[in-house]
């Protein structure tokens, strides 16, 4: 598993041992921030292999075995806010791109009239 930082986003490339199945991705929304879970089946991962990879927008990174019967590995990513992805699959491989974060608008403080126009 790789990482790196494109367009204030970033991707990451997971390489299989043989061609990959077909993949399933969805985005989980929570207090704690959203995350985009890919789910492998029929693929092993190292269980709780955890990844340091330093990534704008992304907290951690982990793949695990989701599942044993049938077998499901996860790779999940626990982003800091809502952003938007793609998910490519090539053969022994696939690529996950996620978005730079989306700036959070600016709320103006109402300011106090001025002197002259109290009375």
């Amino acid at each position: 598993m790789t990482g790196r930082e494109s367009a204030g986003g970033f991707s990451i490339e997971v390489v299989a041992d043989g061609v990959l199945p077909r993949l399933y991705a969805d985005r989980l929304s929570a207090k704690s921030g959203d995350r985009i879970v890919v789910d492998v089946p029929g693929v092993s991962a190292n269980a709780g292999l955890a990844s340091d990879l330093a990534l704008p927008g992304a907290v951690a990174v982990t793949a695990s075995v989701r599942r044993q019967q049938p077998l499901v590995s996860r790779l999940t990513i626990q982003l800091t806010g809502k952003q938007e992805y793609t998910l490519t699959k090539a053969g022994d491989r696939f690529v996950v791109t996620v978005a730079a974060p989306k700036a959070r608008p600016t709320q103006l403080a109402e300011s106090a009239p001025a002197a002259q126009d109290r009375k």
